[in-house]
């Protein structure tokens, strides 16, 4: 093992773990003892623990024996079949319309071929039929994050209670902000894999473009699966190292080539003690970047940690290069996939967030459910990378309000309320305090001023600063709330509720929980009056229609309603994902965009 510049000691054990071939093994005892940080490590770098399981070397299976691993392959296990049970779904259904996929991650001789330690599956379709891919994902329950769209490249997301379940990125080219590989070239080596009929790979000479190209240009990283996945590669009989070079310098990207190379050389170098580049493609390698690029690759020789950083604007150097002699595309295409790169990597450095804003509101009787959806969508939202807050507010709830509503009680004559009474009683007796105009004026007086400031301090204010506001329970709940009261079935379609409707933020989703009065009574944390339940319940019927609520009967399986309910929210909110800030960085999406273009030129 190397003994100067060494990158942490963790870094030598899972190189070994992640390609013992040809390397020598490492102390099984050193192994085992470190098994708490080694498996971590591991995962951070995005090895396969199933691989290492899988294999038979003593090492590997002394390691696979310790409890930190057997915790750590249970979680894999659990994440890989999750994932892999619905990446098949999405194979399939696109497999009966006749549309191909290709693993793009997956390269010959790992185990297992299925990417599952991949933050998303990049998953490749043919350029004609990627629409078609994109809406079977979306008749399956996906949603598409419009917010994180790059050219040819779109990401679909599957939740199953708020959760991320399934994490698809259709791309169109293999490229990152521009194409990497001949994509012909690329579908016509491709071949199934032995191990999983349902997993399609790269074969090890395009698996080896692709692995270095996404960590030279996209991730300006190499960690240990980079290391393995190359190796892995290298390791084929059939790599063609001809091709590769050719295709390198036909799509503009040779001298990134040689640098990556060389890179890799190093950390083989520092980890293993050797390499598997052959000497006299390496010496090749370092006559394609100019000399003064050479020059910087030469100075990242000693590797003194690992994972490896590659210099941010040596990249974008070899970058910008790549598109200026790319020979398979025109100047056109040159300068608009510049632009976008250009503007995008400004828009990230300068850490400029900006997201479209909405609000979702969550309406039904106290126990229909609003709380637990809420809370659902919120996750969902996040997972969505998109900054929400959760407000729950019940009008005339505040410490000002009590004050207020105190003196409207004991100007009605109605006492302070209170007790020990039961849910019926709590009601007739708030109805006898208002029975009389002055104090039922004076309490929708209270009421409306209570939300009125409460919505524009806790929704316009947070909207106004870019976040998704939810709503558990809205102005609708109070409305139906206070015609309840007042037994007024006419007070939701007043003054007040106009005046309301046209002061307060405007929702983009509205949803109704329907359920029956006993369920609501049943799930409520509070007692409550089942006839008051049904009385507010035909209210919301009557009302619902005029308000645009969008009901749906909570009454059935939880996680079923919440699946629709974040699914159909997901998709208001990116149906016209679009900012003034993300409008002067080129980056509001364009593929819908150039949808709507299409329509009205048809309409015309």
């Amino acid at each position: 093992m190397p003994t100067q510049n060494q990158p942490d000691p963790k870094a030598f054990l899972a190189a070994y773990l992640a390609d013992p071939i040809g390397s020598e093994a490492p102390d099984i005892e050193t192994v085992v003892s470190q098994a708490e940080e080694l498996v971590p490590y591991l995962q951070k770098n995005k090895v396969p623990l199933m691989g290492i399981a899988a294999c038979d070397d003593p090492v590997h299976q002394a390691l696979a024996q310790t409890p930190a691993f057997q915790a750590g392959l249970a979680f894999d296990q659990a994440h890989y079949d999750m994932i892999r049970s619905e990446f098949v779904l999405v194979g399939d259904a696109c497999a009966a319309k006749g549309i191909r996929n290709l693993q793009v991650k997956s390269v010959p001789g790992l185990v297992p071929a299925f990417p599952y330690r991949s933050d998303n599956l990049d998953v490749l379709f043919p350029m004609d039929r990627g629409p078609d891919a994109a809406d079977t994902m979306l008749d399956m329950g996906y949603v598409e994050l419009k917010n994180v769209e790059e050219p040819h490249k779109f990401l679909f997301r599957k939740f199953h209670q708020g959760q991320e379940v399934s994490a698809i990125h259709l791309h169109e080219w293999a490229g990152w902000g521009t194409g990497f590989l001949d994509t012909d070239l690329l579908w016509e080596h491709s071949t199934q894999s032995p191990e999983d009929s349902s997993v399609f790979i790269p074969s090890s000479t395009d698996g080896l473009l692709i692995t270095m190209a996404h960590a030279f240009y996209e991730n300006k990283t190499v960690i240990m699966t980079d290391v393995q996945k190359v190796r892995h590669c290298l390791h084929q009989p059939d790599l063609d190292w001809n091709r590769a070079i050719d295709t390198a310098e036909r799509l503009g990207w040779k001298d990134g080539f040689g640098a990556s190379l060389q890179i890799w050389s190093h950390v083989e170098m520092a980890l293993y003690g050797h390499t598997l580049v052959p000497q006299e493609i390496l010496e090749q390698a370092k006559t394609w970047p100019s000399s003064y690029l050479q020059q910087r690759i030469e100075g990242l020789k000693e590797i003194h940690s690992f994972p490896f950083y590659v210099p941010f604007w040596l990249s974008k150097r070899f970058f910008y290069g790549k598109m200026w002699r790319d020979r398979t595309i025109g100047a056109g295409q040159k300068f608009w996939e510049g632009l976008l790169h250009t503007t995008a990597g400004v828009r990230r450095n300068i850490n400029i967030d900006s997201h479209a804003v909405a609000l979702v509101t969550v309406s039904g009787l106290d126990g229909a459910g609003k709380t637990a959806h809420v809370q659902k969508l919120s996750e969902a939202f996040t997972g969505c990378h998109i900054r929400n807050e959760i407000m729950w507010a019940r009008g005339g709830s505040t410490g000002v309000t009590d004050a207020a509503l105190r003196v409207v009680r004991s100007g009605s004559g109605g006492g302070a309320g209170g007790g020990q009474a039961n849910p019926r009683e709590k009601v007739e007796r708030r109805r006898r305090q208002l029975r009389s105009s002055p104090a039922r004026q004076g309490w929708l007086f209270i009421l409306g001023f209570d939300l009125l400031w409460q919505y524009l301090i806790r929704v316009w204010w947070p909207m106004r600063r870019g976040r998704v506001v939810i709503c558990d329970r809205y102005m609708y709940d109070a409305l139906v709330e206070a015609a309840a009261y007042a037994d007024d079935a006419g007070l939701p379609g007043s003054v007040l509720a106009r005046l309301l409707t046209a002061l307060m933020p405007k929702p983009g989703t509205k949803w109704l929980l329907d359920v029956s009065p006993e369920t609501a009574a049943t799930r409520s944390a509070d007692p409550e009056d089942p006839e008051f339940l049904a009385q507010q319940r035909e209210l919301f019927k009557l009302h619902g229609k005029r308000w645009q609520l969008r009901t749906v009967d909570n009454e059935g399986e939880f996680a079923a309603i919440s699946d629709e309910i974040v699914r159909l929210t997901l998709r208001d909110y990116y149906r016209d994902y679009k900012t003034f800030i993300n409008a002067l960085f080129i980056f509001n999406p364009r593929r819908e965009m150039l949808a709507r273009k299409l329509r009205a030129k048809l309409a015309r």
